[in-house]
């Protein structure tokens, strides 16, 4: 019976451990984001979360090196979640309908309640006083999947209206006003501000700043 050469042996254990690592991770980051979905962040220490995840503080340090990494890993998190819907969305060979851009869009802004706020706490960190202590490949990691999303949206946006094909400045900026729309609604129904429109939905107004915003125009074209 051939054996396996020590190489591939070596390979077989290097992926092994890098995976159990990101498992290690992933489970501290879903851990950490319930305790900060209860007690809030600022309050919260390193020491905290330690305790939470059952780890001592120098082990938890193996793994993220400040609160502020924790937020950036959290970031990432909810803008891969993101980029996944789009890709699977980008993927459907089937003509993209309203209904299956409101869906998108209810999906995206669930996402953005849940994770937006690390996006908020690391913008302001960076705008802050005090130097914030993000790790590069999580900035890296961040910026991927941001710059992924965008090329993702844009090609939608172009498949449902393909004049924009032409014109990069307007795509640009269809891309950034669907952006800012859905952190809009993640912010009103993410509160209790979401009550002074009683019978409003997510996905009702999801389509309406669909057909206003993309079908009405590209069906007057023609």
């Amino acid at each position: 019976m051939e054996t396996e050469q020590p190489q591939k042996i070596v390979s077989k254990t290097v992926a092994r451990k890098n995976r159990e690592r990101q498992e290690r991770k992933d489970r501290i980051l879903e851990t950490t984001r319930k305790l900060f979905s209860d007690r809030g962040v600022s309050d919260l220490t390193m020491q905290d979360i330690a305790d939470a995840n059952e780890y001592s503080i120098g082990s938890l340090y193996l793994y993220f090196r400040s609160k502020d990494d924790i937020y950036a890993a959290l970031a990432i998190e909810g803008s891969r979640m993101i980029d996944e819907s789009l890709k699977q969305l980008e993927n459907d060979s089937s003509p993209i309908s309203k209904e299956k851009l409101a869906d998108f869009f209810v999906t995206t802004i669930q996402t953005l309640k849940d994770y937006g706020v690390y996006f908020d706490l690391l913008n302001s960190l960076v705008h802050g006083s005090r130097k914030v202590e993000v790790s590069e490949s999580n900035i890296n990691d961040l910026l991927e999947a941001t710059a992924s999303s965008i090329c993702s949206a844009e090609k939608l946006l172009i498949r449902v209206n393909p004049e924009l094909r032409d014109d990069p400045d307007t795509l640009t900026n269809k891309v950034l006003l669907v952006w800012a729309q859905m952190l809009g609604l993640a912010r009103v129904f993410g509160t209790q501000r979401s009550t002074l429109f009683p019978g409003i939905s997510i996905h009702s107004l999801s389509t309406t700043f669909i057909e206003q915003t993309f079908y009405a125009e590209s069906h007057s074209a023609h």
